[in-house]
């Protein structure tokens, strides 16, 4: 089964970068997992040692609010987890944890409309450069985005929350009537492993988390776990 995931502004507050493995402590705790370049984001999951869920539930201490994505970051060459929510009257935070300790880096905020004066700006970006150039990446988006609206795909399954397929940021994140928490134990439940990435996403409107898990053998797993009632809507192999 095939479903798309819709990330609720994933990365918006940090860069990232690729990378792996390989452990130091340092003075203060904040930067403990040294990491060579080169590997796949994935492979953040074996030198972890602070697991996804330690994670979210320490950055909901720090930023309270419903969970849109969290995940495994290479920040100047240390690995991090990046965990993102959405808290009351449109504050996003972002929380960067040290991997190996837990310790907070940091917590940056901003509100929904920032965030949509920034999209704003970078559709106009976008759209300019898709206008200069009809074979840009820019121009293919944009027609891909066209055929979607024209013609809308059926859902790869259906949610027990459904919000407007073309609802925004606020909407998605005021949808959810479980907490990550229980998102990522469901997930668990059925296979086994480490979570690398959970985000809430919606397809065609139905809502879920996805979480990314990775077994044992190495083998990923995508499971869309229902928002509403944390049950299995589907999975995809590969993350």
């Amino acid at each position: 089964m095939r479903f798309i995931i819709a990330l609720a502004m994933a990365g918006v507050f940090v860069s990232v970068d690729g990378a792996a493995s390989v452990a130091r402590k340092s003075a203060n705790g904040l930067r403990t997992i040294k990491l060579p370049a080169g590997a796949d984001e994935h492979d953040y999951v074996d030198a972890a040692k602070l697991s996804m869920r330690s994670a979210v539930r320490m950055a909901m201490k720090r930023a309270p609010g419903v969970l849109l994505w969290a995940g495994l970051e290479d920040l100047d060459g240390f690995l991090f987890y990046a965990v993102q929510t959405a808290g009351k009257g449109g504050k996003l935070s972002m929380v960067t944890l040290d991997a190996g300790t837990g310790a907070v880096q940091g917590v940056q905020s901003r509100t929904r409309a920032q965030e949509a004066l920034e999209a704003a700006r970078e559709a106009a970006d976008d759209a300019k450069k898709a206008k200069a150039d009809p074979n840009s990446e820019e121009a293919r988006k944009a027609r891909e985005g066209a055929a979607a609206r024209e013609n809308p795909r059926a859902p790869a399954f259906h949610s027990s929350v459904v919000i407007a397929a073309d609802a925004g940021g606020a909407a998605l994140a005021a949808s959810p009537r479980i907490p990550a928490d229980r998102a990522i134990g469901a997930a668990l439940a059925k296979w086994p492993g480490r979570i690398s990435t959970i985000s809430l996403a919606q397809d065609q409107g139905n809502v879920y988390f996805a979480v990314t898990v990775k077994s044992a053998d190495g083998k990923l797993t995508l499971v869309a776990v229902d928002a509403g009632n944390a049950s299995i809507l589907g999975t995809q192999e590969g993350g």
